[in-house]
């Protein structure tokens, strides 16, 4: 059975691997795996909200000044 390349897709645009995205989700690495083509909801949100974040210049390396920024409005 081949994998969704959808599921591919998302996770090439969101930059994130399936060992990584299986830690963020608290799952196992052999549980993402067995997703093919009926990957839940909620990660394809999850990946969506990555990609929709990069586009708007968050990188994802300087996590604390972004959530403080979120959180006060400041810099």
């Amino acid at each position: 059975q081949e994998e969704s390349p959808d599921f591919d897709i998302l996770l090439s645009k969101a930059r994130i691997h399936r060992a990584e995205l299986a830690r963020r989700m608290g799952v196992t690495a052999r549980q993402v795996s067995r997703w093919n083509n009926e990957v839940p909801k909620y990660v394809i949100s999850y990946l969506e909200l990555l990609i929709r974040l990069r586009e708007l210049g968050y990188d994802g390396r300087n996590e604390k000044s972004h959530l403080s920024v979120a959180r006060t409005g400041k810099n």
